[in-house]
């Protein structure tokens, strides 16, 4: 993540706050698959999930509104033996 915030700051010193995001969210999705596959590795069930698998409601500023659908959604994929396939 840190080298994507160097990579950024050589192409543009104003890099817009919605473009960071979108740059350091492929750091996150790879720390999250490496640690699903070991995790797969130990035994455990595991999977990852991005942020656009899962409903989140925002008002357009990095703030969820209603953190219950997330949670309702988690809890059926976990209740239908879903949330690691």
């Amino acid at each position: 993540t840190n080298e994507l915030l160097k990579k950024s700051n050589l192409i543009s010193e104003n890099f817009s706050d919605a473009e960071h995001d979108v740059l350091l969210s492929t750091g996150e999705q790879v720390a999250c698959s490496l640690i699903a596959g070991r995790l797969i590795h130990n035994g455990f069930k595991s999977r990852s999930w991005l942020a656009w698998q899962i409903p989140i409601i925002t008002n357009g500023k990095p703030k969820i509104i209603d953190p219950m659908l997330r949670i309702q959604f988690l809890y059926i994929k976990f209740t239908q033996n879903e949330l690691f396939q």
